[in-house]
This record gives C-alpha cells, structure tokens and sequence, in this order.
C-alpha cells in the first residue's frame, strides 16, 4: 500500500519588545517568502511603542501578548501556542532570505534532525558578502570540530516534539542566553542539531552599539551559559572572543554607515546609537 508524505508545517515566532523600527521589515521579508510559512505569531512583551499596530498591519500576523518581561517568557509563550511541526524562532531585526521557508522544510524532511541554525549577514552594515562569507566559514568549521551546532536566537529552528521534550527543564533562573540554554538541554536529551547552510538571514548589529562595558558583559554570557550547566565549549569561547576583536572596528563602521541609504556619511556621525535591549533574563 502506497503511503502519501505528510508536508510539513512551519510556524515562526517573534519576540517584540518596543520594536517599532524593526519589525516591519522583519514580517515584509516573511510575506516574501517563496514558500510562504503556515503560521507566523508576533508575541508583543509590553511594548509602550507602535509594535502592536505594526503587527496588526500584517493580515497573516497571529498577534499575542506577555506580561511577564523577558524574553524567555516572551519566547515560550510564541512556541507553546504555535500549531507548526517546525518552529522557526527569529528576532524582530531579522530579514529572513526568501527561500528560508523552503530551506527549512526540506532541512527536516530528515526525520532525525531536531534543530537548525544557518549563517547570518549584518544587514545594517557595509561590506555584507565579506560578513556573511566570515560566519559561513566560522560556523561550519566549528561544526565540524563538534559534530554538532548551537542555535542562535536570530536565525534557528526546531521540531515542535523536541520543544515538548525540553521546555520543563529549561532553565528560568538567572542571567544568560536562552538559545544557548535550549540547545544545552536538546543536546542533552539527544536531539540532534545541523547547520543548515542555505537556512540564510540577515541580522542586526546593533549589539555593536553598547557601550563597551554594556558589551562586554553581554559576550560574558556566551560562556557564562555552558559554565552553569557544567560545560566548556569552543564554540562558544570563539565567539566571544572573536566578538570583542571586532567590536572597536565594528563600532567605528557604524557611526559612519548608514543602512537607510548603504552609504557611508559624516552626517550618521551626529545620530544618537540605540543599544538593543539585553534579552539574557
């Protein structure tokens, strides 16, 4: 007897917190999608800006809302509610490519991978190719030395099953960052994890935009993370020792570059630097 394959679905979550500048191109890159994803659900955490009304201007927006500040919450209450056997979990900054759907769906068409994550370009920085050739290469070349990836929070994805087998050991207490979090406990649980090389999107540098105290403290937590659970990771000392090389040059690029235009210009000297807001809690 000939058996049909189920198609997959693909639901994709987004954290928001006072997002207004962001996130409206976030869900335009997502209404470009060649293969359109099946649900996509906005979690608004308290938002005092227009981040509500902008996701109610999207017709195939499902928009909730969190009371309870932080970003795991935030999170997780997108994830529970999603209806998708995918989860795509994204920031409000991030410009998914136009065939991340379709990449996703047929990234688990293997029934034995758990999670994703895919390489990133800055998409409010000059010199975007040479970025985004540098975290190809990084990204790959650790997973080749691990036999296995770590999910970023602006471009991964996950079964909805593996989410169900994880989230109530999940850890709620502290400061540190929750995709790290959740792959520690996928990785526990055996659930295997693939970098998905065309699973390609563009992320916000605005982390550049700390002060250097501010970011020095957040590249902390990259392995401040793996230490609470009892674990040393390369990947994770990499990055952030490679982040605070980068941070003085990519600092200075950005008072220069203005990526309304992509053009560099004295007058982006004078704009005030809005940090991203610290999503570790």
């Amino acid at each position: 007897m000939r058996t049909t394959k189920k198609t997959l679905t693909l639901s994709i979550i987004i954290p928001a917190y006072n997002e207004e500048a962001h996130l409206g191109a976030c869900l335009q890159a997502i209404a470009d999608q060649t293969d359109p994803p099946d649900e996509v659900i906005v979690v608004d955490n308290n938002s005092i800006d227009k981040t509500a009304e902008i996701a109610r201007s999207f017709p195939f927006v499902k928009l909730l809302h969190e009371k309870c500040q932080g970003l795991r919450a935030t999170r997780s209450r997108g994830v529970n509610a999603a209806m998708g056997d995918i989860i795509g979990r994204i920031d409000a900054d991030t410009h998914l490519g136009p065939g991340w759907a379709r990449a996703a769906r047929q990234i688990f068409a293997d029934p034995s991978v758990m999670g994703a994550v895919g390489p990133v370009y800055y998409h409010d920085m000059p010199f975007k190719q040479l970025f985004f050739f540098g975290d190809r290469w990084i990204r790959s070349m650790l997973f080749a030395i691990n036999r296995s990836t770590v999910l970023f929070g602006s471009n991964m994805a996950f079964r909805k099953s593996a989410w169900d087998d994880v989230q109530d050991s999940l850890c709620t207490e502290g400061e540190f960052f929750e995709d790290y979090d959740l792959t520690i406990h996928l990785q526990e649980r055996g659930h295997k994890l693939v970098y998905g090389p065309h699973l390609k999107a563009g992320a916000s540098a605005r982390r550049l935009d700390d002060s250097p105290r501010e970011f020095l403290y957040n590249m902390s937590f990259h392995t401040k993370t793996f230490t609470r659970h009892g674990q040393r990771r390369l990947f994770a000392s990499v990055c952030k020792y490679l982040y605070i090389f980068i941070y003085p040059p990519g600092k200075l690029l950005r008072k220069f570059y203005d990526p309304q235009t992509q053009k560099f210009s004295l007058h982006k000297v004078r704009q005030p630097l809005a940090s991203r807001p610290n999503s570790n809690t």
